[in-house]
């Protein structure tokens, strides 16, 4: 029962992160349309945080083989990483989401580094090209 209501938790969490940063990538991508910089790490963000959105609501067929860190809590730190680096700090919410995102990396180090926690169920139906003793998927 406790590891059904953290992977709950879990999930509404991705999914308030990653509608929150899609909200401010997408207002950092219309308001700063000129800087082509700051435009272009919106519309990276943008992308990356609705793919983290969405595979929480269905699977993505070839996303494991193309962007295998989606399914791993490391590979989710590392995003989110990304996505604080991506971030133009140039408003008070976007100042308050920076700082929310180092307890949710921090997060998904501990849940990396603990293998006795439940993995959601999208993680295990994965074909994860970065897998050990994988030999059957390389073409020599």
């Amino acid at each position: 029962m406790a590891d059904t209501s953290l992977l709950n938790v879990y999930r509404v969490a991705c999914i308030g992160f990653s509608g929150t940063l899609s909200l401010l990538f997408l207002s950092q991508a219309i308001f700063h349309i000129f800087s082509l910089g700051v435009f272009l790490r919106g519309l990276i963000g943008l992308g990356l945080s609705v793919i983290l959105g969405l595979l929480e609501f269905r699977e993505i067929p070839t996303l494991d083989q193309y962007a295998s860190f989606y399914y791993t809590y490391a590979g989710r730190g590392a995003l989110f990483t990304l996505l604080f680096a991506l971030l133009n700090y140039d408003g008070f919410f976007s100042v308050i989401v920076g700082i929310l995102l180092w307890p949710v990396i921090v997060a998904h180090v501990v849940l990396h580094t603990r293998p006795e926690l439940e993995q959601p169920s999208y993680f295990k139906n994965t074909n994860i090209a970065l897998s050990a003793n994988d030999d059957e998927h390389d073409i020599v």
